[in-house]
């Protein structure tokens, strides 16, 4: 075959397999286009905080702590900085915080007003803040740890999210007891990782021409223990919060309110009062209550108890929209052994508000909500009932119904011998009472000094207690909001230490029954703001002051 022959085979073979080569071509270029596409589809954006590009800047308020254990935030501001950098957040630095606070003169971090959540987004740049409360905060064998927290936007000073978290050490054991958390540095980690699940920056959606705008009033405290009330208003923000049916107002602004309008009582609410805090925040209505009881259940045999009343008042029309209360103790959910058990006081308070809040969305959530109660009883008693004064603290109880039971003659003899025989069954059933009896001292500004009405009030007081038996003496010591808040630590330190001094020397109490406490400025009996002019006032006064709590068995 001549090179000219051989020539034309190649052409032809290389025009024969061309289509194939065009055909590959086409293919590689089409499963190219396929594979872009699809990247593209279905890739998952980065959602707000968890991406590295896309951060948000937010500021972290110091929680408020409401435990008993001062050191609390030490521990715990930390590691919700940690949680919340390792997000992908960008947080203003502490220094750039506080000088902020200190500048605007910010005490109260627990809670913010739309006025200054607007100032600080303009100042410091940021989105939102997270602000909060450590209701829980226990290093003992078994450590516990409770938290509330909300986010709040700078721009509207809304809520964007909010949750509650809590736990102990042995709620994480298992079966043979393994897994039990021992150490708060190994169980804190824990509850903050539990808090931040469900954090994000999109609130629920909510139909709004449903929803009930609600202000959540600071909650009367009859528990005997510190705080307890503030607590379960945090508690009742949350629930409402995360409930489809109402859309509650961040407390701050309420507590802006209550202090511009000079609303003092806690549990309670005017009339007037309501009107005034309508029209200032605009609201539907108000949720009001007294926390009853709230016992830690220290004692083995005693598990944690809490029991709160709660009722929604109904701007719009005046009247009382809801009441209710709800009782739990740690022991009720026990199904076999220990499971089911509630180990944490704060726990059982946040299941008893959260069945609170359920009871009152089947009311608020109705196009027509009518009065409701614990039973239909009541609901028909407050079914016309307006508000003219003071809305109580406990909703009136249905009216009883009289049962007539017939008179039986009975001779002298057999009426004297049921009179003995009840009077020794009333003796054998009786039992030792303990009862709480407080009393308040109180203090010039910037001293620790006993005055002479203490120097009466206090034995008098004692005195009156001679026939039972002192089992034991809590002394708190405050401070007013003048001057600065170390001073007034201390200041309310040395007031407790006074007062301690004394019971001790003129009134003849054992030191090893007296506890003392001192929390500054954090605890205002009445809202206050510093001025020159104020320093006398008689509400500012009365912030000066030492609670002293008396047990007694009787």
């Amino acid at each position: 075959m001549t090179k000219k022959e051989l020539n034309s085979v190649a052409v032809k073979r290389s025009v024969l397999r061309s289509p194939d080569r065009l055909a590959s071509s086409l293919l590689i270029v089409i499963f190219s286009l396929f594979l872009i596409i699809t990247s593209v589809c279905y890739a998952v954006p980065p959602s707000r905080g968890e991406g590295k590009d896309l951060k948000e800047r937010i500021a972290l308020f110091p929680f408020v702590n409401l435990s008993e254990d001062r050191d609390a935030l030490r521990y715990v501001m930390p590691v919700l900085r940690a949680r919340l950098e390792g997000k992908g957040f960008d947080l203003v630095d502490e220094d750039s915080l506080n000088r902020f606070l200190l500048k605007e003169r910010v005490r109260a971090t627990g809670y913010i007003s739309r006025d200054m959540a607007r100032k600080i987004g303009k100042e410091l740049n940021v989105t939102a803040v997270v602000l909060g409360s450590v209701n829980l905060f226990s290093r003992r064998e078994n450590p516990g740890i409770g938290f509330s927290a909300r986010l709040v936007d700078s721009s509207s000073g809304l809520i964007l999210w909010a949750d509650n978290a809590s736990a102990t050490g042995d709620d994480f054991t298992s079966i043979l007891g393994l897994g039990r958390v021992k150490t708060m540095d190994k169980l804190l980690p824990r509850v903050v990782d539990r808090l931040f699940v469900s954090f994000t920056f999109t609130p629920p959606r909510k139909e709004m021409e449903d929803t009930y705008r609600i202000a959540v009033m600071p909650f009367r405290n009859n528990s005997g223990v510190s705080d307890a009330g503030m607590i379960a208003t945090y508690m009742f923000l949350v629930e409402l919060f995360k409930n489809p049916v109402f859309e509650p107002v961040e407390y701050g602004e309420v507590r802006r309110a209550v202090v511009d309008l000079r609303v003092r009582e806690r549990g309670e609410l005017d009339y007037r009062d309501m009107k005034a805090l309508s029209d200032s925040l605009g609201v539907d209505g108000f949720l009001v209550g007294t926390v009853d009881t709230y016992s830690d259940g220290l004692n083995a045999s005693s598990p944690p108890e809490v029991s709160i009343a709660a009722r929604i008042v109904d701007a719009r029309k005046n009247r009382l929209l809801w009441c209710d209360s709800s009782q739990l103790s740690g022991d009720d959910n026990v199904i076999i052994l220990d499971w089911g058990r509630i180990r944490s006081v704060d726990k059982v308070a946040s299941r008893v508000v959260l069945k609170l809040v359920e009871r009152a969305e089947k009311v608020c959530g109705r196009t027509d909500p009518s009065v409701s109660g614990p039973s239909s009883v009541v609901g028909g008693v407050f079914k016309k009932v307006t508000l003219e004064g003071t809305v109580p603290v406990v909703s009136r109880p249905p009216p009883e119904i009289k049962k007539v039971v017939p008179v039986i003659p009975m001779s002298r003899d057999l009426q004297k011998k049921s009179e003995t025989c009840q009077g020794s069954e009333i003796e054998q059933r009786s039992s030792p009472i303990t009862g709480k009896f407080q009393t308040t001292i109180y203090f010039d500004y910037s001293s620790a000094e006993i005055s002479e009405d203490a120097y009466r009030t206090l034995p008098g007081f004692i005195d009156s207690l001679k026939d039972g038996e002192i089992t034991g003496v809590i002394i708190e010591g405050h401070a007013c909001a003048h001057g600065p808040k170390q001073f007034n630590f201390e200041i309310s330190r040395r007031r407790a230490l006074a007062v301690k001094e004394f019971l001790i020397k003129h009134v003849n109490i054992a030191e090893g029954r007296i506890l003392i406490r001192y929390f500054g400025e954090d605890r205002l009996l009445y809202p206050e703001i510093p001025t020159k002019e104020n320093i006398n006032d008689p509400e500012v006064k009365k912030n000066r002051r030492a609670l002293v709590t008396v047990t007694c068995r009787q």
